[in-house]
């Protein structure tokens, strides 16, 4: 390794220590002021302890608390890198990694900066299918960034390993939904706490008279909680389900409401 090299990765190495460094006070303090944002992701809005979770496995990455909750995502418990942060850790490191990737498939070559070694890995569309992914909404519209996502997650678990120190998947490869940058979709809410504001509707419902119960109910589905490609009930929260519901309430009571009958007079 040049001198240059080396100077480099010790930079790097007294980066990281000094990310490290933050009292746990402060991260407290951060963790609630970030949790009660509008500015960040959704998994971490009013969860604060997830927020300082995010933060201290970020710092053990060399990362900030803002940071961290950008590129790591917990999918049932298991902390996960999107391929953004995965590459920006690798090339941080000094470590090199290029590729090439079409519809088809990618390939991902990567060069260690300390040691020399070096790796190809080559993910295609014909993986994808062996593997039952090719059938996924987000494969489908987004291949050709899906297959360049999965060599690169492979390619650094292989390589370096060193630079992830343990958060060496994607939240793609834990099943979380995606977008093409594979980044998890901020706007989906987990199934039970969808479930949980069906159930207040549906008891809402109940206490109506004179609606359309079942019209009303397919409308909420349709507008408020659509399926998504893997048969998930997705409540949008920026749809305002709340503010919906009695907009359409009022709609199909005027609708349910006879039309007013004319009477004939007699001059």
């Amino acid at each position: 390794m040049s001198a240059s090299d080396m100077t480099a990765a010790a930079a790097h190495q007294a980066e990281q220590a000094m990310t490290a460094v933050v009292p746990w006070s402060v991260l407290r303090e951060q963790a609630e002021v970030m949790a009660a944002s509008s500015m960040v992701a959704t998994q971490y809005r009013k969860k604060p302890n997830d927020v300082m979770a995010a933060g201290l496995m970020g710092q053990e990455l060399g990362w900030g608390i803002a940071t961290a909750m950008r590129f790591i995502h917990v999918i049932e418990g298991k902390p996960s890198v999107s391929p953004e942060g995965m590459l920006a850790l690798v090339r941080r490191a000094g470590h090199s990694v290029a590729g090439e990737s079409s519809t088809e498939g990618a390939t991902v070559h990567g060069k260690r900066v300390d040691t020399g070694d070096e790796m190809t890995v080559t993910f295609t569309m014909e993986d994808a299918r062996r593997a039952s992914l090719h059938t996924k909404n987000v494969w489908k519209s987004y291949p050709q960034s899906m297959c360049w996502a999965r060599a690169l997650s492979q390619l650094c678990r292989m390589l370096f390993s060193d630079v992830l120190l343990g958060v060496a998947y994607t939240p793609e490869e834990f099943d979380a939904p995606v977008n093409r940058d594979g980044d998890v979709i901020d706007a989906e809410v987990v199934d039970e706490e969808a479930e949980a504001a069906a159930a207040a509707v549906l008891a809402d419902l109940e206490a109506m008279d004179d609606v359309d119960r079942d019209a009303l109910w397919a409308e909420f589905l349709t507008r408020c909680a659509p399926t998504d490609g893997d048969g998930h009930r997705v409540l949008r929260e920026d749809e305002g389900w709340r503010n919906w519901l009695v907009g359409a309430v009022e709609r199909h009571a005027q609708q349910a409401e006879p039309a007013p009958v004319e009477s004939e007079v007699t001059v």
